[in-house]
């Protein structure tokens, strides 16, 4: 018997793109981070972050993909491979952002849609729907991105 949690994620740049995920409970946001990148044909080698948001959707807590200090820059940091999904979707409802494009702060918004238990060996995590074409990852052509861009291929 396993906890399932089925994750709906949307943009706030294509409202046709929708995308469905079946995760266990026990998977870490790094998984989950992976689901999202193979689902939407993006680039593993860009940075990107899941932000816990309050009401206002004002950011409280960063899960990064590189492992950092524990409290670098604004809000409290953790590595995405160390927090499961369990520990911060507990409700269905819940929502975070997913930083895709940290430079030009572009995001998906993730929501908790449903949580049931599974009582068969199901082949987990699992897209169940991508509907409408994902966002490009990154917006070329802006020149403070291209420069940046620029300055991190070089290093």
């Amino acid at each position: 018997m396993r906890h399932v949690m089925r994750f709906l994620v949307l943009s706030n740049e294509n409202e046709h793109f929708r995308l469905e995920v079946e995760m266990y409970r026990q998977h870490t946001f790094l998984n989950l981070h992976n689901v999202i990148q193979v689902a939407c044909d993006f680039h593993a080698n860009q940075m990107s972050s899941f932000f816990v948001v309050n009401s206002d959707w004002e950011k409280q807590k960063e899960l990064t993909l590189i492992k950092m200090n524990e409290y670098q820059g604004l809000y409290p940091t953790e590595w995405m491979g160390n927090v499961d999904l369990g520990r911060l979707f507990t409700h269905r409802g819940a929502r975070l952002l997913y930083m895709f494009d940290l430079f030009s702060e572009r995001y998906f918004v993730v929501y908790l849609k449903a949580e049931y238990i599974s009582h068969h060996s199901e082949i987990i995590p699992r897209m169940l729907k991508l509907q409408g074409v994902p966002p490009r990852q990154l917006i070329v052509g802006e020149p403070y991105i291209d420069n940046l861009l620029d300055a991190f291929s070089i290093n």
